[in-house]
């Protein structure tokens, strides 16, 4: 009986420490739940805060580059490129003319394009 007393009493003490254990347990889930909680709102907060800078980032577009100023109001006036084609192709052909105008005759006249075959100049 007395070895039944015995018994009965260390059972009993275990049973207790699981108990505070379980307590324990309970209570730092609890915690930790909370924690998760409160930092899921942070999360989708800054998401949120983050995804709103983005965004108006990008609808603003990117940033112009130092010095560019008048880059970008020549750019604007792009939507009458069509219109303006023949006006840049004779502009093209005089920079053309001009640069085959100022290498002078002599250069001309030397070179033979008639098979392919080039004159060295004398």
């Amino acid at each position: 009986m007395v070895r039944d007393a015995q018994r009965s009493a260390r059972d009993r003490e275990m049973i207790e420490t699981v108990c505070q254990v379980i307590k324990e347990m309970h209570s730092s889930f609890r915690d930790v739940k909370r924690a998760l909680a409160d930092t899921e709102d942070q999360i989708i907060n800054e998401v949120k805060d983050n995804t709103d800078k983005t965004v108006q980032r990008h609808v603003g577009g990117p940033r112009p580059l130092p010095g560019s100023g008048s880059r970008s109001l020549q750019g604007g006036s792009q939507a009458g490129t069509i219109d303006d084609m023949p006006a840049k192709k004779r502009g093209l052909f005089r920079r053309a003319l001009k640069g085959l105008s100022s290498k002078g005759n002599n250069d001309l006249a030397s070179h033979d394009y008639s098979e392919g075959n080039r004159v060295e100049p004398k």
